[in-house]
């Protein structure tokens, strides 16, 4: 079974948890058409970004959080 437009399959482990395997020439196919990809929370996922979230935190004194968006720059899509 593949859902979210094709790009994913899902895959249950051992303890019955889900993940979606991607399938990058699908997912690089729907960004052609147009569609966009928004990743949450990158902050955690790479340093670099997360020590710049915290500095921004440390200055406006309030939780920070980074999010990414990748497209096609000339075409407005949907979000993935």
């Amino acid at each position: 079974m593949t859902e979210f437009g094709g790009h994913t399959t899902p895959v249950a482990t051992r303890r019955h948890t889900v993940w979606h395997r991607l399938h990058p020439a699908e997912l690089h196919a729907r960004l052609q058409e147009g569609a966009s990809l928004a990743l949450d929370s990158v902050d955690e996922l790479h340093s670099p970004i997360a020590r710049l979230t915290e500095a921004i935190e440390r200055d406006l004194r309030t939780r920070v959080q980074a999010n990414l968006v990748a497209g096609q720059a000339a075409v407005v899509g949907s979000l993935l």
